[in-house]
C-alpha cells in the first residue's frame, strides 16, 4: 500500500465498524476494492464460472466510492465545508461533487438504484457482463463489466478508477490528505 496518510489518521469520525475508522480507510477500501475488481475480472475464465464474485466486486467498488462523500464531510472543519459545498449543506456537497464527475454520479446511480431496488432518479444506466475471447486456441476469456450511459459503454473498473481519481485529487487540494510517495498511482 501506499504511504499517503489522511492529516486526520488519529481523528475517529466514524464508529469504526470493521476497519473502517476514518477518511483515509475508506480511501484505502475503494483502492482495495478496485484491485479485487480487477483480479475477479481476470479469473472469470467463462461463463457461469465466478461472474457474480465479479459481479458484486463492482457493486463493492460503487457503494465505496461514493460513500467516500460521508467520510470527506465528517472530516471538513466548517471553514471547509462552506468552501467545498455551495450552501454548506451536505445534501448540496453531494450534489455538487455528482455534478463535477460523471463517474461518481454513476457511482450515485449503482448505491441508490440497488439499495432502493429502483431505477436511478439522475441517470439511467445499463450494466453488462461481456465475455471477450483472447486465445482462440485455447478457449481462453476475459471478463469484462460494463457500465452503459446514455448509449455509450465504459469499462466498470474505468468508472471506478476515475471517481477515486476524483476524490482524491479533491482531498489533496482541500488539504485532507498528504503526498508522502509521489510514485504512487493508484486510480490510473
Amino acid at each position: 500500500m501506499s504511504k499517503r496518510r489522511s492529516k486526520e489518521s488519529e481523528q475517529d469520525v466514524g464508529w469504526g465498524a470493521f476497519g473502517a475508522r476514518c477518511l483515509d480507510d475508506m480511501v484505502w477500501k475503494l483502492v482495495w476494492e478496485i484491485q479485487n475488481l480487477e483480479r475477479e475480472e481476470r479469473s472469470t475464465t467463462g461463463p457461469f464460472k465466478q461472474e457474480k464474485e465479479a459481479e458484486f466486486a463492482a457493486f463493492n467498488c460503487a457503494i465505496s466510492a461514493w460513500h467516500i462523500l460521508d467520510w470527506v464531510w465528517k472530516t471538513c472543519s466548517q471553514e471547509q465545508k462552506k468552501q467545498v459545498s455551495p450552501t454548506g449543506t451536505f445534501k448540496d456537497f453531494k450534489a455538487a461533487m455528482a455534478a463535477e464527475c460523471q463517474s461518481l454520479l454513476i457511482c450515485q446511480t449503482l448505491c441508490n438504484s440497488s439499495k432502493h431496488a429502483s431505477p436511478g432518479r439522475n441517470l439511467r444506466l445499463r450494466c453488462i457482463g461481456r465475455f471477450i475471447l483472447i486465445d482462440p486456441d485455447s478457449n481462453l476469456m476475459k471478463f469484462n463489466l460494463i457500465i452503459q450511459v446514455g448509449g455509450v459503454e465504459h469499462l466498470a473498473v474505468d468508472v471506478f478508477k476515475q471517481a477515486g481519481r476524483f476524490m482524491f485529487d479533491k482531498l489533496i487540494a482541500w488539504d485532507l490528505f498528504e503526498i508522502f510517495d509521489k510514485d504512487d498511482n493508484f486510480f490510473v
